[in-house]
């Protein structure tokens, strides 16, 4: 009677094993794009609060703009790169320290 391999056990070195870090089952550009992503989206809903909430004024500043689809993109594209860059640039730290 031939055993089964359980479905997490694909490889023979044990990577994808429940239990093991995720930059050893996964190749480092995809962790660090799903921090890049993962960034991207809490900076544009960071965005999106301070863009429609009337408290910072930041609102009311758009809107008087002379373009304010512009300038609302402006703001959504400059806080998710600055979000995404600085998610990558941590979980890529993360990875180098969990490497050592």
């Amino acid at each position: 009677m031939r055993h089964k391999p359980k479905f997490w056990a694909r490889t023979k070195t044990g990577a994808g094993r429940i239990g093991q870090p995720a930059s050893k089952s996964r190749p480092t550009l995809l962790v660090l794009l799903g921090h890049f992503a993962m960034g991207v989206a809490i900076g544009l809903a960071f965005a999106l609060v301070l863009a429609t909430d009337q408290r910072f004024g930041i609102r009311e500043l758009i809107m008087r703009s002379a373009t304010p689809e512009a300038s609302l993109l402006i703001l959504l594209g400059s806080f998710g790169a600055m979000f995404g860059t600085g998610a990558t640039l941590t979980g890529l730290v993360l990875i180098m320290m969990d490497q050592e």
